[in-house]
């Protein structure tokens, strides 16, 4: 008899957990959307600061770089100063391990002379469109007609900006081609060249801000 009881339980007990599992289910079943579309709508972003982010956003992915074929000259000269500071780094790499004695003590200087002028002559194509690091979050929530007063004037600081290191930097560059200042290295390369690029870049710079207030002040139609 006793046999028989122990025999019984386990189908009790699994018919019973079978019941309150369908029960339990049945009971979660109504209230899970609810409870999912509640979590949705309190995960959604509101207001006008996530809509204007989201519109640049779209915008900005629509309209791609509207630079990259009119200026693809400046493109691909920065391009090649790029491949050949790294082609120099690869060379003194490669035979620093097979070969020291060809190895060139200048490399590193006129890497960073080859960088600092591709970083330079590309001030012009970051001004023109507009790729400047900047923080507009507040702005893009402004009036259009607001939003134009204020490129306008971040124009204008960039161009005064732009034009006081162009002319700090004519007068550095000047002063060493004067001295004859040369390199520390048995490349004995001339700095003023080097130093020219901080003027040349910012002139670059210069030219676009002034097209840029041009097109700014010009009627609309």
């Amino acid at each position: 008899m006793a046999i028989d009881l122990l025999k019984s339980l386990p189908a009790t007990y699994s018919g019973n957990a079978t019941a309150t599992g369908s029960q339990t289910n049945h009971d979660k079943t109504p209230t899970e959307p609810h409870l999912e579309s509640s979590i949705e709508a309190e995960s959604q972003p509101h207001g006008s600061l996530y809509g204007g982010l989201a519109e640049k956003a779209a915008a900005e992915l629509d309209t791609g770089d509207p630079g990259a074929q009119q200026y693809r000259y400046e493109h691909t000269i920065v391009g090649l100063f790029g491949l050949a500071a790294l082609a120099i780094c690869s060379y003194n790499i490669v035979v620093r391990f097979f070969a020291p004695r060809l190895t060139l003590d200048w490399s590193d200087e006129v890497q960073v002379y080859i960088v600092v002028w591709a970083i330079f002559l590309v001030l012009g194509v970051v001004t023109a469109t507009d790729r400047h690091v900047k923080a507009d979050l507040f702005v893009g929530m402004f009036s259009a007609s607001a939003q134009r007063r204020l490129r306008l004037f971040s124009d204008i600081l960039g161009l005064l900006f732009c034009g006081m290191l162009v002319y700090y930097g004519v007068l550095v560059t000047w002063q060493a081609y004067d001295f004859g200042d040369l390199s520390i290295s048995s490349l004995r390369f001339p700095l003023w060249i080097y130093m020219a690029a901080l003027p040349v870049g910012f002139s670059l710079a210069v030219i676009h801000y002034i097209i840029r207030i041009i097109s700014h002040l010009r009627p609309r139609s």
